[in-house]
């Protein structure tokens, strides 16, 4: 058939994976803007049953040498949506910084595939793919960085979120199944075979999100850590606090129930 013309009883036509059961996932990109010639390193960790987000940012200087540190730029974000809070740390030049931003007050990064200012009640994986807004259909099979996996393309409105008026094209590619039957897309190794992303603006009328705007993810190790699990290695708050802010706690234990082996 055209590409893009959705077949119901051919059998080459796949569904979009049901992502939606997912209650956490997490991956790592490579994060190319092609307009800047830029490339970042992005982590994802979204648990969706605890409302609570980590995005980790990693931009790095190609002129200067990998070992000098300071030349080094990256933030770390944690919002946990229960609180309505997100922290953030950043490390710019040899310097850190730490702030608590309340998310009426968060800007949304567009580099990050998850908008954590979204209602509670739209906290799901689902969201991160606009499956539930989105009619995704089946392009084939196609290779990328000599991945073979199946490509899907949709147009979607509801990024970052409705009311920001953003249309936007958007291509999945999840691994190739390599069962003998391939009328479906499965789980590889007991990972989410997820493996590359790209999304086009086409219409904004914002300075941020411009017309014409194209970022792709190549994806690596994803839910290689169980993204059940937040993994919280050099993400240190107490930045974020003055002397002020602190205070000593006192804990009372009951020696009766207390044991030791």
């Amino acid at each position: 058939p055209i590409q893009g013309i959705i077949c119901d009883k051919r059998q080459q036509t796949l569904e979009f994976p049901n992502v939606n059961k997912m209650q956490a996932i997490a991956v790592h990109s490579e994060l190319v803007l092609p307009e800047n010639l830029e490339v970042r390193y992005v982590d994802t960790w979204l648990d969706t049953k605890n409302k609570i987000a980590r995005v980790d940012l990693e931009r790095i200087d190609d002129e200067v040498p990998v070992f000098e540190e300071k030349s080094r730029k990256y933030q770390s974000e944690i919002a946990i949506a229960q609180m309505g809070i997100l922290y953030k740390v950043t490390y710019d030049k040899g310097l850190f910084s730490c702030k608590v931003i309340p998310f009426k007050d968060y800007a949304y990064d567009v580099q990050t595939l998850f908008n954590i200012k979204l209602p509670l009640n739209e906290w799901d994986v689902g969201k991160l793919f606009g499956r539930n807004q989105t009619t995704y259909v089946y392009i084939g099979k196609t290779f990328k960085r000599d991945i073979p996996c199946h490509m899907f393309q949709g147009f979607r409105t509801d990024w970052p979120s409705p009311s920001s008026n953003v249309e936007s094209i958007w291509e999945w590619c999840f691994s190739e199944n390599m069962t003998k039957k391939d009328d479906i897309i499965t789980f590889r190794n007991g990972e989410y075979g997820l493996i590359h992303a790209q999304l086009k603006i086409t219409k904004s009328g914002d300075q941020i999100f411009y017309p014409g705007l194209r970022m792709i993810h190549h994806f690596y190790d994803v839910n290689k850590k169980d993204p059940a699990v937040m993994h919280a290695t050099k993400f240190d708050i107490s930045r974020c606090f003055g002397d002020s802010d602190r205070r000593d706690l006192q804990f009372t234990v009951n020696c009766k129930t207390l044991y030791f082996i």
